[in-house]
């Protein structure tokens, strides 16, 4: 092998080493590549190729899994979401606002993006319940000041102020935005008349739930 090393360095050309490899060198490169005593340099190389080879199907086979889970979340949230009740037909269930609430409703609407993101929806710090695509819960609070938030993955926090008044219904909606560190939660608030376009199309989901997808 030293011999094979000795020859190769005398052997390349002002271009570089790449220059052993190109068209302009072919008797070159086999004549060195094909001598018996260079059999342990081939065997070397092939099995860095397999190695290098079954690196990346592991690494592709990994990836496969997460996307097949993500999919797999992503037909059961669209099949539950089918077949529960929504909000038209829940919100005449719910209890009357007790002297000194508001009550905040919390919803996501059912965009494909970020389907397997559902991360707990935290008032004052308090878990009330999880961001989940085409889903919505709602709260009663003493009128006051809050602080909604949301946290995935690498951003630790995403906040929005809510004052609420008594007798006062608010709306929070999460949404999933795109960025290259993998997606983020944010909030808003919108009036009933927006709200009502998604949150009407939304699944009831009172309790929370382990949150997935961070």
């Amino acid at each position: 092998m030293s011999k094979l090393l000795a020859a190769g360095a005398q052997a390349v050309p002002p271009g570089g080493i790449c220059g052993v490899f190109s068209a302009t060198n072919p008797r070159f490169f086999l004549s060195i590549w094909w001598r018996p005593e260079n059999l342990p340099v081939k065997a070397a190389l092939s099995k860095n190729v397999a190695n290098a080879m079954k690196n990346l199907i592991q690494t592709n086979k990994m990836k496969l899994i997460k996307y097949s889970l993500m999919a797999g979340s992503l037909a059961l949230i669209l099949v539950g979401c089918a077949s529960a009740p929504k909000y038209n037909e829940e919100v005449n269930q719910f209890p009357q606002l007790s002297p000194g609430n508001g009550r905040i409703y919390f919803y996501r609407d059912s965009g494909f993006y970020g389907a397997g993101k559902q991360p707990y929806i935290r008032l004052n710090d308090e878990i009330v319940g999880n961001s989940i695509t085409g889903h919505f819960f709602y709260v009663d609070r003493p009128a006051g000041n809050y602080v909604v938030d949301c946290r995935t993955g690498l951003y630790a926090e995403h906040k929005l102020a809510v004052a609420l008044n008594a007798g006062e219904t608010q709306y929070v909606r999460s949404k999933a935005e795109f960025d290259l560190l993998g997606g983020q939660m944010t909030l808003m608030k919108e009036g009933k008349d927006t709200a009502m376009k998604t949150l009407s199309q939304c699944v009831y989901s009172p309790n929370p739930v382990s949150p997935s997808g961070l």
